[in-house]
């Protein structure tokens, strides 16, 4: 029987259809909800009984998400993925062109079972962090190609990730609106980031029982930050009666001193009037919709 502390995640780079013979990394993660379905349809043939005839698997979908405590540098080529770009640099322009494929690894290690999933494609990420606790991240996996087997490994030798920098709500240095911190003026206590690629699955006759190409759609960016109410919080909320845009600037800073940087150059914000019972603390929550310029994830060294 298999425990949930036995089951390894590893992922690498896939540049064809075979499963990959080199680079595979250990992949720290919270929840791994990946996992193939199958389609079964029934049969609508009469014989010469009223029982029916068994269906056949007509369909298969590869989908499910990853969560993981967002640490420095870790899950750099899954943003990267999800971004649809190659990090230039230090910096990370979300919103490209760029399709990148991996191949991942579910091993339930203490019963010798192993699953593999191939041709993945991030469609969806997603950052946030509270007034306490972990910074959490969460990729929305789509794929292509999938199977088990027991006792044997699909993954060679995967190279574990090391030392884990992980964020905090500690590690928010600052929450910038409009060139303009908040500390002291609209507290921020709740931040969030989110994309979706919008990826749709090609199905082709020939193709057998998985789609055989993902293909990215329009991509969509937003999030939302939760302010403490006051005449600040209400002045960001007013742009959305004009239409104004704003820009939104977090910094994570790491314990040795490095930080990154999440630039959002223009969005367009929304939000209710907040209310609050006699002991609560008023809150607003501004809904945000990433517009016209790309979002970018600047690395900064220490």
């Amino acid at each position: 029987m298999s425990r949930g502390s036995k089951i390894i995640t590893s992922y690498a780079v896939q540049s064809s259809k075979e499963v990959p013979k080199t680079g595979w990394l250990n992949l720290p993660y919270k929840s791994n909800g990946l996992s193939a379905s199958f389609e079964n349809t029934e049969s609508e043939t009469i014989t010469n009984s009223r029982i029916t005839q068994a269906g056949l698997p007509t369909s298969g979908t590869l989908q499910g998400d990853i969560e993981v405590e967002f640490a420095k540098e870790v899950y750099d080529t899954l943003i990267a993925a999800a971004a649809c770009n190659e990090w230039q640099g230090n910096v990370l322009t979300f919103g490209g062109d760029v399709a990148k494929t991996f191949a991942i690894e579910t091993a339930y290690t203490d019963v010798g079972i192993y699953h593999y999933f191939g041709g993945i494609r991030v469609n969806t990420f997603s950052l946030s962090v509270g007034d306490s606790g972990y910074a959490t991240a969460k990729f929305g996996l789509m794929g292509t190609d999938y199977k088990n087997q027991n006792d044997t490994a699909f993954s060679k030798n995967p190279t574990p990730a090391g030392e884990l920098k992980r964020v905090t709500a500690l590690s928010v240095e600052d929450i910038k609106i409009d060139g303009v911190t908040t500390k002291g003026t609209a507290c921020v206590t709740e931040f969030s980031f989110e994309l979706d690629n919008n990826i749709q699955a090609q199905k082709c006759l020939g193709d057998g029982i998985f789609a055989g190409k993902l293909l990215e759609m329009m991509t969509k960016m937003s999030g939302s930050i939760t302010l403490a109410y006051g005449k600040k919080a209400q002045e960001i909320v007013n742009k959305q009666m004009t239409g104004a845009t704003i820009a939104i600037e977090a910094t994570f800073k790491f314990s040795d001193g490095s930080k990154c940087v999440l630039a959002i150059p223009k969005a367009q914000a929304a939000g209710e009037t907040p209310s609050g019972g006699m002991n609560d603390l008023v809150k607003q929550t501004l809904n945000y919709t990433v517009v016209e310029q790309a979002p970018t994830l600047t690395k900064i060294t220490g």
